[in-house]
């Protein structure tokens, strides 16, 4: 049976959840050009996620999208999910205003 990244990489990050200490670090990287982190599902078990992709492609790469790569924290559930609609939040445009 082939592993899939897409569909079963929620499922590998609980698997490894349970092995991690509170603050441990994971690096993640894929270089199917397709994903989507399901970072609901990964903060489900606990990891903040953070796409760092950009730091970690060379200049000299024409094609800056050859791989992704995300900086995953364990932080515990609660931690991980309050973290993840702060974000979110954030990142919603404010509804405009009356007249504008």
């Amino acid at each position: 049976e082939d592993w899939e990244v897409g569909a079963a990489h929620v499922e590998m990050f609980g698997l490894l959840a349970g092995l991690m200490s509170s603050g441990g670090v994971v690096y993640f990287s894929t270089n199917f050009r397709r994903f989507k982190m399901d970072e609901m599902g990964v903060a489900e078990h606990g990891f903040t996620v953070r796409e760092i992709s950009k730091r970690t492609v060379a200049p000299e790469y024409r094609n800056r999208r050859i791989h992704r790569c995300w900086r995953m924290v364990m932080v515990g559930r609660e931690g991980a999910v309050g973290a993840l609609a702060e974000r979110t939040e954030r990142d919603v445009d404010p509804e405009p205003l009356e007249g504008a």
